[in-house]
């Protein structure tokens, strides 16, 4: 019998401390002056010290940040782009040949502010994406300075580039490769990406979030079986080889497509960017592809790829973030060889299974896990229609696979007569 752990995702919230929902004002010795709903409330009545910052309330404080004057990766006109570990606070100070002087900073998240206007923003134990605003003109922020602080996550320019992605075809196992089989697709997008796949640490917390804001004391009869699924998380242990509980958390989660689009839409919210899966009302035009439709038809779920929000790559995007953006079968070249440095043992049955992110060296976009940990899922759209499949997870006689793919179902152990495919994700989104 499969062996289960059961997780309370409310008893590991000494885990850390999250923000809480709505802003607070403070001044530039980090005293509170007030508090507000929303950024939408805030104006000049509400900084009258004229240098102040808006960031969310952090509640106890259990993560100490190491504080860094980072230099940015990439600007473009009043943006800038910083990338930092987990854990690993930044600290910003206004430009020079930007807005300076006694502005305003908004923070989404934890920060604070110095004698000389500079700005602190906590670091994460979780991968997002953090928005910093320096703006001197309250009534419109469109035009402040704009900086997002990237936690584990890199920036892949990818735009004008080459893809190829395999193209199963009816024939005999171990045929030989052909161009013919090779789709190449030009890229269109550069992508903001996650360096590790997504863990079962980051779903608690997204979880936990959302049953602060939809599950109090007071919700309704309607939520409860809402509630009590966000409250409990079951997790197979016979995936993980580890059975220390805190290394677990930090090893990717089992995935499905419905729960994929659930978390990318919890993140795109707390990050504060425009959901790519948006439910809207039945009889609603909305750009994108119909994925779903409830029973009672009132309500529908689409794709939208034009938002910033966050999803998973397309087939062709993750090929060419796994390749490290190369045309040989990996990214070192053509043998399988060096595989060892970059993904766990997956031919030993005792470490079949999920190991902690980042355990092996990176590919050369910084990506970890590219292979061997869990077969991440992929967009794949054919016309009108959208599937969320499994990279590499082909194990079928009928059709011949990518030099990737065969080689990772080759060194997976058999187990109850077919290949044990672990699915997990990654989460990208397009660089604005």
């Amino acid at each position: 019998m499969m062996k289960k752990i059961l997780l309370n995702i409310i008893l590991i919230a000494c885990i850390s401390c999250f923000a809480q929902q709505g802003l607070n004002v403070y001044d530039a010795e980090g005293h509170l002056l007030t508090k507000m709903g929303s950024l939408s409330e805030l104006n000049s009545k509400k900084c009258p010290s004229k240098r102040c910052f808006v960031a969310q309330d952090a509640g106890k404080k259990t993560n100490a940040s190491t504080f860094i004057k980072k230099g940015y990766v990439k600007s473009k006109g009043k943006k800038r782009w910083y990338e930092v570990d987990w854990n690993q606070g930044v600290k910003l100070c206004p430009e020079k040949n930007f807005n300076s002087g006694d502005g305003i900073w908004i923070v989404n998240g934890p920060a604070h502010v110095d004698s000389v206007n500079c700005v602190y923003v906590d670091g994460s134990p979780y991968t997002r994406s953090i928005l910093v605003l320096f703006s001197r003109n309250l009534d419109d922020l469109i035009e402040a300075d704009s900086s997002w602080i990237l936690v584990n996550q890199t920036i892949v320019e990818m735009s004008g580039s080459l893809s190829k992605v395999w193209i199963p075809q009816r024939d005999y196992v171990g045929a030989p490769r052909s161009k013919e089989k090779w789709k190449k697709d030009t890229l269109k997008q550069d992508l903001i990406v996650d360096k590790t796949e997504f863990t079962v640490r980051e779903a608690f917390e997204l979880k936990r979030e959302v049953y602060k804001q939809e599950c109090g004391e007071n919700y309704t009869d309607k939520k409860k079986y809402f509630c009590k699924e966000l409250r409990n998380e079951e997790i197979d242990e016979s995936i993980y080889p580890l059975y220390d509980s805190t290394a677990l958390l930090d090893c990717p989660i089992e995935i499905s497509s419905a729960d994929m689009k659930k978390f990318a839409i919890w993140r795109s919210e707390r990050d504060q960017l425009n959901v790519v899966f948006p439910k809207v009302p039945f009889d609603s035009v909305v750009a994108g592809i119909l994925l779903s439709v409830n029973s009672e038809k009132t309500e529908k779920m689409v794709m939208d790829t034009s938002k910033n929000g966050y999803r998973i790559p397309y087939d062709f995007e993750w090929t060419f973030l796994q390749s490290g953006g190369q045309q040989t079968d990996f990214f070192w070249g053509n043998d399988t060889l060096p595989a060892r440095r970059y993904e766990w043992n997956l031919s030993d049955v005792d470490q079949l299974g999920f190991h902690i992110v980042a355990g092996r060296e990176p590919n050369p976009f910084g990506l970890y896990d590219v292979y061997g940990n869990a077969n991440e899922m992929v967009i794949n759209v054919e016309g009108d229609e959208v599937h969320f499949r499994r990279e590499c997870n082909w194990f079928s006689i009928d059709y011949t696979m990518s030099p990737t793919c065969w080689y990772q179902a080759s060194i997976r152990p058999v187990i109850y007569g077919r290949v044990r495919e672990l699915g997990g994700m990654r989460l990208v989104r397009k660089l604005e």
